[in-house]
């Protein structure tokens, strides 16, 4: 038997066994014939890559345009490259591979990756929702990093929202609130509200999972809406049951009704609004007679697109 190796540079050896070093990077064909007493012949092709190969990058968590807090643990990131994946849930960085290159005698030219997990951010005011991967519900505290601003997710809807305490037997006229609904602003350390997060996986906030008992109840929501200029836009909003809804201190919309919220992108409520320059506060409140509870809520324009530079803050800091 007779074999005859090409290296795809112009170089060439003999042997059923062969060694090659590349002098540069580069793909190269790499081929291989064999010729046995008869004279019969074949051919094997390969194609190989010499030099660093950049690692394959993915988020996996969240979403695209799903929102995510600087130097916090708040999203995960999945690496892959020749060497294996690398995976991390507690995480600020976006991937964590390093590329290291060496040639062994003998061996040519060959790539590795050296896999880093890497841990950063402060945990302080901070609970790590693993659960949001598999699309559960999952919430935080406010702690120090209550100021983060959040854009819009993936289809406008906020999902960042000072939740209070439910008000058992209140009714969507009645206020529940110290020195009424049109001044209320929610602070953190609020004994009546609580920071939450709700799920991506879903297109509606879903008060039950957050306030106890669930029938015959009223709550509020809280955020503050940050835009670059003034200008008018439009609410999109869905709700069950009722929802009332104040906009710097200016009661907007009041819809009173019993109905059931299909989790889709659909705006039944649409109240035309103005928006100052800079922070506007936005105070909505839902009740419930029975059943689910839920409300959504999403800034547009006049023309019923999504204003996307809206962002949500929940502090006025």
């Amino acid at each position: 038997m007779i074999y005859e190796w090409d290296f795809g540079d112009k170089t060439r050896a003999p042997g059923k066994d062969a060694t090659h070093i590349y002098p540069q990077d580069g793909q190269y064909l790499v081929r291989l014939t064999v010729t046995d007493d008869h004279l019969a012949r074949r051919v094997a092709e390969t194609l190989i890559r010499v030099g660093d190969i950049a690692p394959d990058v993915a988020i996996t968590s969240p979403g695209d345009a799903t929102s995510f807090w600087r130097d916090k643990p708040s999203h995960c990131c999945r690496g892959k490259g020749p060497g294996g994946t690398g995976d991390s849930r507690r995480t600020n960085l976006l991937a964590c591979h390093t590329a290291r290159r060496a040639a062994a005698a003998g061996t040519g030219r060959r790539q590795w990756f050296n896999r880093q997990l890497c841990h950063a951010g402060h945990d302080t005011g901070w609970r790590l929702c693993r659960g949001a991967v598999q699309g559960q519900q999952c919430g935080w505290d406010g702690g120090r990093d209550a100021h983060r601003p959040v854009s819009p997710s993936q289809d406008g809807y906020i999902r960042t929202w000072w939740i209070s305490k439910g008000f058992p037997f209140g009714t969507l006229d009645d206020d529940h609130l110290p020195g009424g609904e049109a001044s209320y602003i929610v602070k953190p350390g609020d004994p009546l509200f609580r920071l939450v997060r709700s799920s991506s996986q879903s297109h509606k906030v879903t008060l039950l999972d957050y306030i106890t008992p669930g029938v015959h109840t009223v709550a509020y929501a809280f955020v503050w809406v940050d835009v670059p200029e003034d200008r008018k836009g439009l609410l999109g909003m869905m709700s069950d049951d009722g929802i009332a809804v104040w906009l710097n201190g200016k009661n907007i919309w009041h819809n009173k009704i019993s109905r059931f919220m299909p989790d889709d992108t659909r705006d039944i409520d649409l109240p035309p609004i103005e928006l100052h320059q800079g922070l506007n506060s936005l105070l909505v409140k839902v009740d419930q007679n029975d059943g689910d509870w839920a409300f959504k809520v999403r800034v547009l324009y006049p023309d019923g697109s999504i204003m996307w530079d809206a962002t949500v803050k929940t502090t006025a800091e």
